[in-house]
């Protein structure tokens, strides 16, 4: 039996269709919107080999909650690059950030020590990402109602 109206079932399938559409127009306005955070970002880091390890990545968790992290990225080989650069922005032992939680804190014995040990936080990163989720969320937002206008 043909449908009554003509063209529901190309309706039909334009629908069926539209989470993966709308998922991958989601993904490029995240994309999109991170680019000049990420421009700043790398502007802001000291060491020209550092540089390449900022980021962006777009992950999907359980085909329902996507996430858009600008960051400090690399593959395995280039690990020790990338703790020099957490490191440098952050901190090490005594000095490092009080404002950052890390997953390993400051022993208790190395609190005591006389004198100022370690490389001083320098904060970069934070500085250069004041305010990336807001404006990130808002243009990717802006992006996707311009784009559900078109259709």
């Amino acid at each position: 039996m043909k449908p009554v109206v003509e063209g529901a079932d190309r309706i039909t399938e334009m629908f069926a269709k539209l989470p993966n559409e709308m998922q991958r127009e989601m993904k490029s306005q995240m994309r999109k919107a991170a680019k000049p955070w990420l421009a700043r970002l790398r502007s802001a880091i000291p060491q020209k080999e550092w540089k390449s390890l900022a980021k962006v990545s777009i992950r999907t968790w359980r085909k329902t909650f996507t996430s858009c992290l600008v960051g400090f990225f690399g593959p395995a080989d280039v690990h020790f690059q990338w703790m020099k650069l957490y490191w440098d922005n952050y901190g090490t032992i005594t000095r490092r950030d009080p404002d950052h939680r890390f997953d390993n804190p400051v022993k208790r014995s190395s609190r005591r020590r006389r004198n100022n040990v370690g490389q001083p936080a320098n904060n970069y990163f934070e500085k250069a990402m004041d305010g990336a989720s807001d404006d990130i969320a808002d243009k990717t937002i802006r992006g996707l109602e311009s784009y559900i206008d078109k259709i």
